[in-house]
């Protein structure tokens, strides 16, 4: 069966860089191991294709943006819809990694989900318990970053230009929030050069591998 290392944090905190470095250091040691992204949808991206060769790409597109500007706007239906094929999505990969050989480096966790809601004004219990309750990887980790730092990694990133350092804040406190509440096993601090995160992160990985082996 697979293992799954799930990465938590707000963006800026190095997630990706870290995972990537993970990835290939593991890969050095001659290890099978996959990296994911949170948005490589193994169902929604052939969803999308195939209904682009349908109607369009160009609809397509223009259906996805009137999606999102619904969803800014809390319309409940749209964005319920929404994030349940998301959670469905991340459920039917979380099946299919399991039943994988190897290591899975998972950039960005499902836990991380709701932390968008405060952002988007958007209350649903029934969703945010979806995804609160999904299952966990077989090691969680969170990197914790400074707001300053984060906003500072993210400034040049042309969808996240406009963001502010409160933005980082306040994402930060929930992700943390929820961190505590679902009890990763650990947290590591980001704001040191992300080569030493990525040897915390190696080091809690076979940590906490092992430790469950022997349980």
């Amino acid at each position: 069966m697979g293992r799954i290392l799930g990465l938590s944090g707000v963006d800026g905190s190095g997630k990706t860089t870290v995972a990537q470095l993970v990835v290939d250091r593991l890969q050095k040691q001659g290890r099978k191991v996959i990296y994911h992204h949170e948005l490589d949808f193994i169902l929604l991206k052939p969803m999308f294709r195939l209904v682009g060769r349908l109607v369009g790409s160009k609809k397509v597109e223009r259906a996805k943006e009137q999606s999102l500007r619904k969803m800014d706007q809390s319309k409940r239906l749209y964005t319920g819809i929404y994030y349940f094929l998301v959670w469905l999505d991340n459920f039917i990969t979380y099946l299919y990694f399991k039943v994988k050989r190897g290591i899975i480096v998972h950039d960005r966790w499902p836990y991380d989900i709701p932390a968008i809601f405060d952002y988007r004004h958007y209350k649903n219990r029934f969703i945010e318990k979806l995804f609160l309750s999904f299952p966990r990887p077989d090691v969680l980790i969170l990197l914790t970053v400074s707001p300053e730092v984060a906003y500072l990694r993210k400034r040049d990133d042309p969808s996240e230009w406009h963001q502010t350092v409160e933005f980082y804040q306040s994402r930060g406190l929930r992700i943390a929030e929820i961190a505590r509440r679902l009890k990763y096993d650990t947290i590591i601090d980001s704001d040191k050069p992300i080569g030493e995160v990525a040897d915390d992160v190696l080091a809690a990985m076979e940590k906490f591998t092992l430790a469950r082996h022997h349980n």
